[in-house]
């Protein structure tokens, strides 16, 4: 079902049946294992992106922002 309340006019449908467009959003990680994994899986990729930014502010000699209103 549409917004609108029609049904969706695609035949593209998933493995689980449903619209990509209309089937609705993820509702997350549900047991404790998933929310886990996730929360490991997060701290590993900001890691990554902490590692890879200060080496690049690093090389440009960046200073912190002194911006205010």
């Amino acid at each position: 079902m549409t917004r609108v309340g029609r049904p969706c006019k695609s035949r593209v449908l998933l493995k689980s049946g449903r619209c990509k467009n209309h089937g609705g959003k993820s509702t997350g990680p549900r047991t404790p294992e998933g929310r886990k994994r996730v929360a490991e899986a997060q701290r590993k990729r900001w890691a990554a992106y902490r590692a890879t930014h200060a080496q690049n502010d690093a090389t440009r000699g960046a200073t912190p922002c002194t911006f205010s209103w």
